[in-house]
């Protein structure tokens, strides 16, 4: 009789082992719970909805792994597009290009003439200021914008893309060196101005070109 107990107080005294209880303990963490429930349940509706279909586990494991990777990289687009738009939004700033009045009412070829003598006097930033105006209110003479004093560069290009994004990235290219030029003070030598005038020559051109083509 003392045998069996003491066999007894021996199994009680195993049983009650950390080792033995961290045996037969789920240690799983949470992460791995999650994963092996959600694919217990997916597994389960791929069951309900297709009665032949018995997936195992590990087909189960398979589509959930499918759909985070596809969440993941959605996640990732919207992030990358989100950081696009802000960086192009502080690019072209909080500047109104045509907040002086009086040059509301000056034409596309007037600001052609005058950046022309502001480049024969070598005076780049000035001669860039108004080929860039030049470009802007060609735009409004084509009807793919409204120009207002008011407007911000970044006003602009958003009114553009809901038209034209050929076009709103022509914009952003040239409204984001004019904002570098004349708010920022970046110096521009002669060969920088003189292949962003040559652009803004083939735009105005080319606009031209469309205004005529639609009035015949």
């Amino acid at each position: 009789m003392d045998r069996v107990e003491k066999a007894r107080e021996e199994l009680e005294e195993i049983l009650s082992d950390q080792e033995y209880r961290v045996y037969y303990e789920d240690n799983r963490n949470f992460l791995e719970i999650l994963w092996d429930n959600v694919t217990s349940w997916i597994g389960d509706l791929f069951s309900n909805w297709f009665s032949s279909l018995n997936p195992a586990n590990g087909f189960a494991s398979f589509v959930l792994f499918m759909i985070v990777i596809v969440v993941l990289v959605l996640v990732g687009m919207v992030l990358l597009l989100s950081i696009r738009s802000i960086r192009r939004k502080r690019a072209l700033r909080d500047h109104q290009p045509l907040k002086v009045m009086n040059q509301m009412d000056w034409s596309v070829e007037r600001h052609l003439l005058e950046a022309r003598k502001q480049e024969e006097a070598k005076n780049y930033t000035l001669a860039l200021r108004h080929m860039f105006l030049a470009l802007l209110l060609n735009f409004h003479e084509g009807k793919w914008l409204v120009a207002k004093p008011w407007k911000t560069n970044w006003e602009y290009f958003d009114e553009l893309q809901r038209k034209d994004k050929n076009r709103a990235e022509v914009f952003f290219q040239h409204a984001h060196l004019f904002d570098e030029v004349v708010y920022g003070k970046r110096p521009i030598g002669e060969s920088e101005y003189v292949g962003y005038r040559k652009e803004v020559d083939q735009w105005i051109q080319g606009q031209s070109t469309d205004c005529v083509q639609k009035e015949g």
